[in-house]
């Protein structure tokens, strides 16, 4: 069966000029995902570092086993700590997120510019 050929789009602007300008769009929008994606793992409120889900089910165990005034206490003392570990534990996954975000955009821009520079090269050595 013969199809008819779909029209075109003429192409962008030629040159080292066009290519500087695809790679610059194609780097923003691979930086844009990676923000995106840390943004989304840093929520307070995200999988990454909200109190898990058996914590919360053992402090409401713990709630309906001891009824004793001395006992909450020291349950309530308990919560505590465990609680400040666990802010200990997000900060800790924070700032290792951070490192490695940084780590990431250093390391993308260095291919980065490997690859522009080898692309420059190819091109100068077409012409």
């Amino acid at each position: 069966m013969i199809a008819a050929i779909p029209s075109v789009k003429s192409a962008g602007p030629e040159g080292l000029a066009g290519f500087a300008e695809n790679a610059l769009k194609t780097l923003e929008k691979q930086e844009l995902k990676f923000q995106e994606s840390f943004v989304k793992g840093l929520d307070p409120g995200g999988d990454l570092l909200k109190t898990p889900k058996f914590l919360k089910d053992q402090f409401a165990r713990w709630d309906q086993q001891f009824t004793r005034p001395e006992d909450i206490a020291l349950v309530a003392a308990l919560k505590k700590q465990i609680l400040e570990i666990s802010a200990i534990n997000k900060d800790v996954i924070r700032d290792k997120v951070v490192e490695n975000t940084e780590r990431l955009k250093l390391e993308l821009a260095m291919k980065a510019v490997s690859k522009t520079t080898q692309g420059l090269q190819q091109l100068l050595s077409a012409q």
